[in-house]
């Protein structure tokens, strides 16, 4: 009898373990059985080998409005089919931006904007696949089946779309009224172009370097009531300042842009106790001034006349911040022993106002009658400055291996049926969350996206 009972129960439990293998992998889905849930507001990825890290990144952009924008106006360039709809990855290699094409349709179908009446377990697998292989198309070695980081997979993402970006920029004519925004992300990108914030169709304020150039073509699209297009919204710029604290003499300014911002964690564990840590501090960590030692000082040499080395206090200002704004919260230092984690909570807020940093305003004076406009430096605060919170990626796991999740706004799409506004995303798994709900997790990465006037629709 009891033998008979074991044989019994090994079959159920191997019938049980078929029954969930299948659930699993969606085969009642293909049969049309009616087990599915109900339909997500988002698509998750499918991991094909070691990919979280890509579908985490993916998830991120997925949630930011003005980046769709932008791979939306980049994609109208290529003169292809519209609505969009899905490619064979050999088919984008003919478009003027074949990564920006696959990754902005990869949006739409992640969004649900797309591929509506086609097979979930198909679109979670080509997602992550079509994006590998189009980078490997473009000859970006993109290793798929090991552990990668999802900071630096961002970075070799945006280095790609803005290659893509000059590619194109000196394949097209110069000159044309059709070719004023690409030259305009051109000179972004080579960092060229300084400007204020912007707001609806205001023209910035340029360098002297650039107003005879992408600035005069800025203006005669203005006149022309030529629409703006979106602006590549991760490109920020720092401007440092170095002062001599013997006498005083300050270094030129030094301009520098950004995509991202590494926040530091505090080293001492008495410093973290002590309060609770949260962006905020970790911003105006990042501006407090800092010694620089064994600089050479003009100052000082004029007064001692030998050349003299002294130290400097250096201190960073932010000359323009991008729409897009990304905080990586560096959770990993050296130790003695290796490569270590500090599993360190960052608390973060749904709005951030970054309006009463350290801003380095650029303006323009006349310097009497008949003189080209010269620059002019000033600090200032910046009024109502403010940024909404779009997705956190967080990383479970310690230094050498884990797992990236995300969690993320959802879009206001006909998909979205419960209205929720946030959702966890682990590979393929979607859980819709509360709105408290996504304030509890350790973040790795933070986007946040300026608050304008305008809307930019996925």
């Amino acid at each position: 009898m009891g033998m008979v009972q074991s044989k019994t129960l090994w079959t159920i439990g191997l019938g049980v373990g078929a029954l969930y293998y299948l659930y699993s992998k969606e085969v009642f889905h293909r049969w049309g059985f009616g087990l599915s849930d109900p339909v997500k507001p988002i698509r998750g990825l499918r991991n094909i080998g070691s990919t979280c890290y890509l579908n985490a990144v993916l998830q991120a952009l997925s949630a930011c409005s003005y980046f769709s924008a932008w791979l939306a106006h980049k994609d109208d360039l290529n003169k292809c089919d519209f609505p969009p709809r899905l490619h064979h990855p050999d088919q984008y290699a003919g478009f003027d931006y074949p990564m920006i094409a696959v990754l902005y349709r990869a949006i739409l179908v992640i969004n649900r904007v797309i591929g509506l009446e086609e097979d979930d377990c198909d679109l979670m697998s080509k997602v992550p696949r079509d994006i590998i292989q189009t980078l490997h198309s473009l000859n970006h070695k993109f290793v798929n089946h090991e552990e990668q980081d999802t900071f630096e997979c961002l970075q070799h993402l945006l280095t790609v779309l803005q290659q893509e970006v000059v590619r194109s920029v000196y394949r097209r004519q110069k000159g044309s009224l059709e070719c004023i925004m690409d030259e305009d992300d051109a000179s972004e990108v080579s960092g060229e172009l300084i400007s204020a914030s912007e707001v609806d169709n205001e023209i910035p304020a340029a360098t002297s370097k650039a107003i005879n150039g992408i600035f005069s073509k800025r203006k005669a699209s203005a006149d022309m009531n030529i629409p703006m297009a979106p602006k590549y919204p991760f490109r920020g710029m720092t401007a440092s300042v170095l002062q001599c604290l013997q006498c005083l003499h300050k270094l030129p300014v030094k301009f520098e842009t950004f995509e991202s911002l590494t926040l530091l964690l505090p080293h001492s564990p008495l410093t973290i106790s002590n309060f609770q840590l949260n962006v905020r501090s970790l911003l105006r960590e990042l501006q407090k001034p800092v010694i620089v030692t064994q600089v050479n000082c003009d100052g000082c040499s004029k007064k001692q006349g030998k050349p003299m080395k002294s130290a400097f206090s250096k201190t960073l200002y932010f000359a323009r911040l991008p729409y897009t704004l990304v905080f990586h919260i560096l959770q990993s230092e050296w130790r003695p022993d290796g490569l270590s984690k500090r599993h360190v909570f960052v608390r973060y807020d749904e709005r951030l106002n970054a309006g009463d940093l350290h801003h380095w305003n650029l303006t323009y004076k006349n310097k009497g009658s008949g003189d080209s406009a010269l620059p002019s430096f000033k600090t200032e605060t910046v009024q109502d400055l403010s940024y909404d919170l779009k997705a956190i990626v967080a990383h479970s796991g310690d230094a050498d291996s884990g797992h990236f999740i995300t969690c993320r706004r959802v879009p206001d799409t006909p998909a979205n049926v419960s209205g929720c506004r946030w959702a966890f995303v682990s590979d393929e798994f979607v859980s819709e969350l509360q709105d408290s709900e996504p304030f509890r997790f350790k973040p790795y990465l933070l986007f946040y996206e300026k608050r304008i006037k305008r809307d930019y629709a996925l």
